[in-house]
């Protein structure tokens, strides 16, 4: 669904893709992976097979639909730049890396 919004983007359509709790992080990866990261998605609360009818139309009413309307009538907020992130990204790994190694001789040796 996230490519087919990504199409129409680009084309110039507004859209607004839905997704689950569950797979928020993985659409916004995968949004910022095909290159547009501010593309909007529009939250459908909890998991659609495990709602009640009742709980679906309330969360779809209170959470989704106006997610979408503000996707289709609003632009996106701006994302930082390309250069930016990939220095942040590396600064990230540059930390992970250290930490990693500081717990690595911070484990202390069994007998």
């Amino acid at each position: 669904m996230l490519r087919a919004s990504a199409a129409a983007e680009a084309a110039g359509i507004p859209t607004a893709s839905l997704v689950c709790d569950g797979f928020l992080g993985q659409g916004r990866s995968t949004a910022a992976g095909i290159g547009m990261p501010n593309i909007p998605l529009a939250q459908v609360t909890g998991h659609v097979d495990v709602q009640t009818t009742d709980e679906l139309v309330s969360n779809i009413v209170g959470v989704t639909v106006p997610a979408v309307i503000k996707a289709l009538t609003e632009d996106p907020p701006p994302v930082a730049s390309p250069r930016l992130l990939l220095k942040i990204h590396r600064l990230l790994l540059l930390l992970l890396s250290q930490s990693q190694q500081m717990l690595y001789f911070r484990v202390p040796l069994t007998k």
